[in-house]
């Protein structure tokens, strides 16, 4: 036996179906969309918690480190983040601790990898500040000049040699600086010579530290704080803390550091969030994960380890130096405050 169906039940079937599948293309068009509206949405109220410190004579920055992904991993929220904490906290520069283009460095300065990982990424209005980079161990899987050339084309980007200092003036006042040194602590690494991974200069050891104690010689009336930064930890809570990457790192520069009176030591290359110290009167600072996370945890002298996705926010002034350590939601994760000497 046959059933005839009517007509109209197949014309309203078949009515349903197209308006599902419009429905179905319009989601697929506008869902990227309206995710971003909601990350941004919830953004806004996540980072309302961050604490802003009232000074005219505040220096605001981030730190953040191990990002350079070509926008995947988790680095775009983890950009997203910095953009707003940027924008509301007034940042003046941004500070990077290296590995800045996985997973080989750039080979130009017209490297499609400026656009990808750096340029698209950090695009939002609040991140056009100056940025201060170091160089990380992928970075040296190439000849890593391009990154200090491309501060001749970028009006952000200001790397003027693999390590410089720079100083700031507090509040305009010439008698109450802070000292950053940038360093490259890739030639302090004796396995980096060995192969031909790493494409890393046998002189640049002895010239570096040679020219690092010289400008830690500083007038110790007008320098308030030292701050030092670089790609890898002298000391570490993350995996590394047993590879022959930290100890030969801590074994060139802790004297020199301990000598002159340094601060702050910021790295990355353990992606996590840490501080440990003080360590010989240093507090020391890990920003390494900015697009991708790896293990930390507590050890002798650790205050704070934590594996999450995520940057730091210093506000810096003449007699102290405040951090907070902030995910890729812009949850405060942690925050200090230490007093100038």
């Amino acid at each position: 036996m046959v059933y005839l169906l009517p007509r109209s039940l197949f014309g309203s079937q078949i009515n349903q179906m197209k308006h599902a599948l419009k429905f179905s293309r319009l989601l697929r068009q506008h869902l990227p969309a309206l995710i971003a509206w909601l990350v941004v949405g919830l953004s806004n109220a996540l980072c309302q918690n961050v604490e802003t410190v009232a000074s005219d004579s505040v220096l605001q920055f981030i730190v953040v480190g191990d990002w350079g992904h070509r926008g995947e991993q988790f680095q775009k929220p983890v950009a997203i983040q910095m953009s707003r904490i940027a924008e509301k906290e007034n940042v003046d520069f941004v500070i990077s601790t290296g590995d800045n283009f996985y997973p080989d460095g750039v080979v130009s300065v017209r490297d499609s990898m400026w656009r990808r990982s750096f340029e698209d990424v950090y695009a939002a209005r609040p991140l056009h500040v100056k940025w201060y980079p170091v160089l990380g161990n992928h970075d040296y899987h190439v000849d890593p000049q391009p990154q200090v050339d491309y501060s001749a084309t970028s009006a952000r980007w200001h790397m003027p040699a693999r390590y410089y200092a720079i100083r700031f003036a507090l509040g305009g006042d010439t008698a109450s600086q802070a000292l950053f040194v940038f360093l490259d602590t890739n030639p302090l690494v004796p396995a980096y010579f060995r192969g031909t991974k790493h494409k890393v200069r046998a002189g640049d050891r002895r010239a570096q530290l040679d020219w690092l104690r010289e400008v830690l010689k500083v007038d110790s009336g007008s320098v308030r704080w030292r701050i030092i930064v670089a790609h890898h930890p002298m000391y570490t809570g993350g995996g590394r803390r047993y590879f022959n990457e930290t100890w030969p790192v801590r074994h060139a520069l802790k004297r020199l550091l301990k000598k002159a009176g340094a601060h702050v030591y910021l790295a990355g290359h353990e992606h996590s969030l840490q501080h440990l110290g003080p360590i010989h009167g240093t507090h020391h600072f890990i920003s390494g994960a900015g697009a991708t996370k790896t293990k930390a945890r507590k050890i002798f002298r650790s205050r704070f380890a934590v594996s999450a996705y995520g940057f730091m926010l210093v506000s810096l002034r003449r007699s102290a130096f405040n951090v907070q350590l902030i995910d890729h939601h812009g949850t405060v994760l942690y925050r200090m405050e230490m007093n100038a000497n």
